[in-house]
């Protein structure tokens, strides 16, 4: 009887070990090495991501009050649309063809949505070519790490363009 009194206080004291020993692995492991294991942007960036590029794509210009989907359509077909300046307040956007207004109007939006909270990010559109056809970034070397690329295709007679939004971490 007596032996077996000392077995279960042995085998209490090694639970009681075990479970200090883990404790103190998982305090090591989530205060000392507290490493980022999916440096992606998280649900609420991709929804205002992909929230951003819908509506830009629907934003009507007062350029012959189409939307900004028309203009980029026509930019990348060769840009024959003209548009006036429009002025905001004390800032002009645009006039000149179709690319510059759209360039104007987008680089207005991101600095006046984005740019003002405070969000670092990288935009910019591509046609069949890997060249891009409009870039806007804050800070000018885009992102570096640590981001989930939005994309909003867009067909263009026989080819398409991709709309790409970078929100940084």
């Amino acid at each position: 009887m007596r032996n077996r009194r000392g077995q279960m206080e042995l085998l209490g004291l090694a639970i009681v070990v075990v479970i200090v020993l883990l404790g103190i692995m998982l305090v090591l492991r989530f205060f000392f090495f507290n490493v980022q294991e999916n440096p992606v942007a998280g649900p609420q960036d991709t929804q205002l991501g992909a929230n951003f590029l819908d509506t830009l794509l629907e934003t009507t210009m007062v350029c012959r009050d189409v939307p900004l989907s028309v203009l980029l359509k026509d930019c990348a077909e060769g840009g024959s649309m003209t548009c006036d300046a429009i002025t905001s307040g004390t800032t002009t956007i645009g006039g000149g063809d179709s690319c510059q207004t759209a360039n104007a109007t987008i680089q207005y939006l991101l600095n006046s949505t984005l740019g003002k909270w405070g969000r670092k990010y990288e935009f910019f559109i591509q046609d069949s070519t890997p060249l891009a056809i409009i870039k806007a970034s804050n800070p000018p070397q885009g992102c570096e790490a640590g981001y989930q690329p939005i994309t909003r295709p867009r067909p263009i007679g026989q080819s398409t363009i991709t709309l790409v939004l970078k929100l940084c971490q």
